[in-house]
């Protein structure tokens, strides 16, 4: 059965989905045991291609595959993040990681 949101309600539902998988309750089709953005700032499905796998705490190396999943997802929860702001909504840049801190810009640090 097709699922038919309007437009207002479909941004909605993605905000929200955006803002589950970047806590560490929503597991998706993940193949990992661990989700969301990790203290160290590291997403686990998108380290999982890498050689450190879901559990990695750093990228081994500039040419880990896990990097360059790592590197487009922060680079569009920070796009997403933007649009929301502009739109007066700063939740995405509210989420926070187990140990307290903003999740966004963990995983940008966890890049850098």
């Amino acid at each position: 059965m097709q699922r038919v949101l309007l437009a207002r309600d479909a941004v909605g539902e993605h905000d929200r989905v955006q803002l589950d998988r970047m806590g560490t309750e929503w597991t998706g089709d993940s193949r990992c045991s661990v989700h969301g953005i990790q203290p160290h700032g590291g997403i686990p499905d998108e380290l999982r291609r890498g050689a450190g796998g879901c559990h990695a705490s750093e990228l081994p190396s500039r040419w880990d595959a896990g990097l360059g999943y790592q590197t487009m997802h922060v680079t569009l929860l920070t796009l997403h993040a933007e649009v929301l702001r502009l739109e007066g909504d700063a939740s995405l840049y509210e989420i926070r990681t187990e140990a307290g801190d903003p999740a966004l810009l963990q995983s940008m640090l966890f890049v850098i």
